[in-house]
């Protein structure tokens, strides 16, 4: 794993099958964060919808993993299908999928390893590069 990723612990899992594709979630949670609730942040690949993934680590801003890591926040990022394979109604019903991921399932996915962290989804921050950065965008209209 990255360099980038050491001081997180790292939990996958499906969020939306497409056929017999799965698509992938990656939640980063600060090693040693404390109990309690902590705000997260939602990072969006970029790739310009033909590549990427959330985990890419030359595409992983350090930014976000040393502001993540400075206040005990929890980073989510999202895989979504990739043109052109899929086209762009594809993609956004990916990322609407998402959210609605996030609202049920999140603090399950969170329990099973770390019954003491709880994701405040009152407090969530979007954030992308490229292609991310329009769907981090498009996230705060809907």
């Amino acid at each position: 794993m990255a360099d980038k990723f050491k001081d997180f612990d790292i939990l996958s899992n499906n969020y939306k099958t497409v056929g017999k594709h799965s698509i992938q979630v990656n939640v980063l949670v600060p090693k040693y964060l404390e109990a309690g609730n902590h705000p997260v942040i939602v990072r969006f690949h970029g790739g310009g919808y033909v590549t990427g993934d959330s985990l890419f680590p030359d595409w992983f801003p350090k930014w976000q993993a040393e502001l993540a890591l400075a206040h005990g926040a929890i980073i989510v990022s999202p895989n979504y299908r990739l043109l052109p394979e899929s086209n762009g109604l594809d993609i956004h019903q990916d990322i609407e999928d998402f959210w609605a991921w996030l609202h049920s399932d999140l603090q399950n996915m969170i329990h099973l390893s770390f019954p003491h962290i709880h994701s405040d989804l009152s407090r969530i921050l979007t954030a992308g590069e490229s292609a991310g950065k329009i769907e981090s965008l498009l996230a705060l209209l809907s």
